[in-house]
């Protein structure tokens, strides 16, 4: 059992986990990241976070803005 504090908690050790975690610590806070291992090919692994915008949310307004705007963000967080 992990005992102590941290400024955030990044689920996930892939590619967006991993770029988020480093840019928190850059940032100058305390990160833990958790991942399941390499074993597991599940979302860390499988799908990389499934960071596009291009298609996403077809046919769905809403969902298309708010992809695309989540999208714009990411530069903001590495």
């Amino acid at each position: 059992m992990l005992e102590g504090t941290a400024d955030i908690i990044v689920i996930g050790g892939g590619l967006v986990g991993a770029a988020a975690a480093y840019g928190l610590a850059g940032k100058g806070l305390d990160v833990l990241m958790l991942d399941e291992g390499d074993d597991a090919f599940r979302a860390a692994r499988g799908n990389f976070g499934l960071v596009w915008v291009q298609t996403k949310g077809f046919g769905l307004q809403r969902y298309q803005e708010w992809s695309q705007e989540s999208a714009d963000r990411y530069a903001g967080f590495a």
